[in-house]
């Protein structure tokens, strides 16, 4: 299987660069991902802020298709699969996008292959920094990840896809567990 660099197969851009701290407003032109958003493979898209970025927003706006990766502390990426009710949005400075070309690369593939542990021991291996370590954009376009065919990259992407769902319903599964011992306990303690 040939293995391919991630600055050779993607173009790696950083997140727009905010010089203060990221404020809210309500007439704002773009949507703010940040890395509080990247969560385990997966984009929470529910508590993005809207900035006004004006015109210097359109350089930097995200598409479906792009993967998210988190450039400081826990290094995961995520594919943007929707954007929907937050469109336009834009990367914070803290975040790097890999816009994919979706003909020979799936998202979902590229973001697994990021966030496998032994692709997240080399970026550890790479970080740079004592505080909160980072990973240089020109250290992960060095970083070299297989590349299959597409029709097995879908079915990775999918099989991972799958593995996320059922860790969040394993999640549920054990607070659903936990709330029902807890009753279960309290009504037989008030017998």
């Amino acid at each position: 299987m040939p293995m391919m660099k991630l600055g050779d197969i993607t173009e790696i851009k950083a997140g727009v660069a905010f010089r203060r701290a990221i404020e809210r407003s309500s007439t704002g032109t773009h949507y703010v991902l940040q890395a509080k958003d990247v969560l385990d493979g997966r984009l929470d898209l529910s508590d993005l802020i809207l900035v006004d970025l004006g015109k210097r927003g359109r350089n930097h706006e995200l598409q479906v298709g792009d993967v998210i990766m988190v450039s400081r502390g826990r290094t995961v990426a995520a594919p943007v699969l929707s954007l929907l009710e937050c469109e336009p949005a834009v990367a914070a400075g803290s975040v790097y996008v890999f816009r994919v070309e979706a003909s020979s690369l799936d998202p979902i593939y590229v973001a697994w292959a990021i966030n496998r542990p032994q692709m997240q021991a080399r970026l550890q291996a790479l970080a740079q920094g004592s505080h909160i370590p980072f990973v240089s954009k020109q250290s992960l376009s060095e970083l070299e990840i297989p590349v299959p065919s597409i029709e097995i990259q879908r079915a990775i992407g999918r099989v991972y896809e799958l593995s996320l769902i059922e860790k969040d319903l394993m999640a549920q599964l054990s607070e659903l567990r936990q709330q029902y011992i807890h009753a279960l306990c309290a009504a037989v303690a008030q017998e």
